[in-house]
């Protein structure tokens, strides 16, 4: 078993084009023996968001703290703590706090298969 504190994993800036404010922690990934799935946390300060982009994958995002917004295809919709969203693979999406408050979210995505 591993327990990991989300202040104990450093944070690493978004990067990709148009991300800003905000910070990503692989809290648990293939190196700590999870062969299936990235763990992550998002941090997005107010103002921030990550890159707009699409892959072939699903993910699930779960809201920890906060208030924002999720890009699905067509449209911003709100996002607020506890909420649960699911980005079908394909879909183009991104994520941004409008908010004076920072915006904390749990992402959750496969292991990437390696070339």
């Amino acid at each position: 078993m591993i327990i990991k504190n989300v202040s104990d994993v450093p944070a690493v800036a978004v990067e990709g084009e148009g991300a800003k404010g905000a910070t990503i922690r692989v809290m648990l990934a293939e190196p700590d023996g999870a062969p299936n799935f990235n763990f992550r946390v998002f941090d997005l300060q107010s103002g921030g968001n990550t890159f707009h982009h699409a892959h072939d994958y699903e993910h699930e995002i779960f809201v920890l703290e906060g208030e924002g917004e999720a890009l699905s295809e067509t449209e911003w919709r709100p996002i607020r703590r506890y909420d649960s969203v699911l980005i079908p693979p394909g879909e183009t999406h991104q994520i941004r706090n409008r908010s004076e408050n920072p915006l904390r979210v749990i992402c959750i995505v496969p292991q990437q298969p390696k070339a």
